[in-house]
């Protein structure tokens, strides 16, 4: 096999995104950027999220307004993020952050 882990940031990217805090209510996965969730029930109602790779989320649409890279599994969206996400997309490349 091709062993375990998700080191190497070869593996597949995705976020899911949550209604609620502590990946409560409503829910839904996106595997590629959406630059508009205004198309979707969730803008400005994603309160948690749950990340495989590393992704960029925004407050305004087409990665405009505030934006923030999120890794891992976030319990809950602060700092102005809560209830006020409408653009994601995956990060690309970059292991080290200098």
């Amino acid at each position: 096999g091709w062993g375990g882990g998700n080191g190497g940031g070869w593996g597949r990217t995705s976020i899911t995104v949550y209604e609620n805090s502590n990946f409560r209510g409503a829910s839904r996965e996106f595997t590629g950027e959406d630059r508009n969730l205004g198309r979707t029930p969730f803008n400005d109602r994603i309160s948690s999220v749950r990340v495989q790779g590393r992704w960029e989320v925004c407050t305004d649409a087409e990665f405009r307004g505030r934006c923030r890279i999120v890794e891992g599994d976030v319990r809950n969206l602060s700092g102005g993020f809560n209830d006020s996400i409408s653009s994601m997309r995956p990060v690309r490349g970059g292991g080290r952050d200098r």
